[in-house]
């Protein structure tokens, strides 16, 4: 690959630096200064221009390789992007399935410990009412069965977890904007506007856009030709 060798700048470098003590040093106080201070900005674009110019066979040099290994490498991604994207569903698929048996089957598994734990709970009580223990026996078949959770383990894959995680889906945009709207003050963060869409509509409408919460100016911007 090209190597990229940076231009030498220390011209550019004391023509800048020259340039920011006067712009600070500079005090526009009458019509003299005021000149002077449009001459030093005409000359701050010719500097602007001089340093794009030293950099732009390097910064040529550097996007053309830039490009040429970002694609090279998206080359080779895509393949494994597409196979993660075929298999990742089909494990969850899969997964869930296996999930949805495995609690059935704690499920029944519990439904039996409780039934086995009742039943020798019954068969104590008979027990201690036949050697004439009344109130043990009262006593045993009014107790609560308490029987441990049976858990069936979880099938496990190395190297791959399954995570929960929440998603969303917008249904109604225009209810859901509502919504937000009317409850400002705690989803504060979900209310934004696009500044960069509003300044393209302001400059294509100017004070035509009539707006309630938007305040549309003119402003002067110093502009060198």
């Amino acid at each position: 690959m090209t190597e990229i060798k940076l231009p030498n700048t220390s011209e550019i470098e004391v023509n800048n630096n020259d340039a920011l003590q006067l712009a600070g040093e500079l005090e526009i106080t009458n019509d003299s200064t005021y000149q002077q201070a449009g001459v030093l900005l005409k000359s701050l674009v010719g500097l602007k221009k001089e340093v794009q110019a030293t950099f732009a066979e390097s910064k040529d040099l550097t996007h053309k390789a830039h490009k040429a290994v970002t694609t090279a490498e998206a080359k080779h991604l895509s393949p494994i992007k597409s196979a993660e994207s075929l298999i990742r569903p089909k494990m969850a698929e899969y997964q869930a399935k296996i999930e949805r048996a495995r609690q059935e089957e704690q499920r029944i598994l519990q439904a039996e410990a409780q039934k086995k734990a009742e039943e020798e709970r019954l068969k104590l009580a008979e027990e201690a009412e036949k050697k004439g223990e009344k109130e043990k026996a009262e006593r045993l078949v009014n107790a609560p069965v308490q029987v441990a959770p049976v858990v069936v383990p979880k099938q496990k894959l190395e190297g791959v977890v399954y995570q929960k995680s929440w998603d969303f889906e917008i249904t109604d945009p225009e209810t859901l904007i509502q919504a937000l709207a009317a409850n400002a003050d705690k989803y504060p963060d979900l209310i934004k506007v696009d500044t960069v869409a509003l300044r393209k509509l302001v400059k294509a409408l100017k004070s035509h856009l009539v707006l309630p919460g938007l305040k549309v100016y003119q402003k002067d911007t110093v502009v060198v030709r």
